[in-house]
């Protein structure tokens, strides 16, 4: 076969400036495609546009951090434990100025006793830090339970860590909205079993695609009963359990895409999967939304700590860090 007719392969990436893209790029994704160059059957050359690879800024790597059985097991890397991220909640008025931080992982490492957190400080090296309190999703009206907990943390300045607003989450409101569903590209952050990191955290980011969103549900055998999960293409191995997924969507304001939390992996699914094959089981984040703004537990803890703030002057950062203030204006 003549080298004229065969199929198109990319020769050439362009560096068009912003202007040019922006001019001949789908409308409101000019920073999300890269112009190709490349050749039809016939030999001709032609111009197709292809979505470049997400690049992922390092303060996105500090959303996460490793759990583990006990401050020893954190020092030493042990093969154990996984993933847990954290969020932040405003209190409600008049308090609304005022924030509190949760602590949220998938339930069955909480189960197995992994609540010492490693996190990096800034020193360079990390701390372990005990949680508690911890509080655990509750059956639907459909009787289908979910495999995540949360609980209350007070961080401090020091730690390199990076908490985003719980209603960065999906909703079930949003998988319209958002057109999020089947297809969509993913990725999480989370821990690589061997490769965490010996004196400070290292995160592994894996990418993939939603492979099957909420249907009948799934077997979770830690938790023994069904769970209500989204499939994910992702190629998930021990140690990524409490991972946060995140999702890109549609923006519905225009202006390219939005990248919002989908849920939280709770583990893998197949029979005799090997580490590079494991479709990731995912708990959606509405189950996570449900624990924090509809669990009366959850809500009376966060009353409490708003009786706690005075009245008068009161500091940007309670004194035992149980609340911040988010908002200055």
């Amino acid at each position: 076969m003549h080298p004229s007719n065969k199929r198109p392969t990319v020769c050439l990436t362009e560096s068009s400036p912003r202007s040019t893209l922006a001019t001949q790029a789908p409308p409101g994704t000019c920073h999300t495609f890269i112009r190709v160059a490349g050749r039809t059957e016939r030999g001709a050359p032609v111009w197709h546009w292809r979505r470049r690879v997400a690049r992922i800024r390092e303060p996105m790597l500090y959303l996460s951090f490793f759990l583990y059985k006990s401050e020893e097991d954190a020092e030493t890397s042990s093969r154990i434990g996984g993933t847990a991220f954290s969020v932040i909640v405003p209190l409600d008025p008049p308090h609304e100025d005022y924030a509190v931080t949760y602590v949220i992982t998938a339930r069955h490492l909480i189960d197995s006793g992994c609540t010492f957190a490693r996190i990096d400080h800034r020193d360079g090296a990390f701390r372990v830090i005990e949680t508690n309190g911890w509080h655990h999703a509750q059956p639907d009206d459909r009787g289908l339970s979910a495999d995540v907990s949360v609980a209350l943390f007070r961080p401090t300045r020091l730690l390199f860590l990076t908490s985003m607003f719980a209603g960065v989450g999906v909703t079930r409101k949003d998988l319209m909205e958002l057109d999020i569903g089947t297809g969509c590209e993913t990725y999480m952050i989370g821990r690589l079993m061997g490769f965490e990191g010996k004196e400070e955290n290292s995160q592994c980011v894996r990418f993939g695609h939603v492979s099957m969103m909420p249907r009948d549900p799934v077997f979770n055998k830690d938790l023994g009963c069904d769970v209500e999960t989204i499939l994910v293409e992702m190629r998930s191995i021990g140690g990524h359990s409490g991972s946060p997924v995140f999702v890109k969507g549609t923006n519905p304001k225009g202006g390219g895409e939005a990248h919002r939390v989908l849920g939280i992996v709770w583990g893998h699914v197949g029979d005799q999967i090997s580490e590079n094959a494991g479709i990731a089981a995912v708990t959606p984040f509405w189950r996570v939304h449900d624990l924090l703004f509809s669990d009366e537990r959850v809500i009376a803890e966060r009353q409490a700590i708003a009786r706690t703030i005075p009245a008068e002057d009161p500091p940007l950062v309670a004194p035992d860090g149980s609340w911040t203030r988010w908002q200055t204006t």
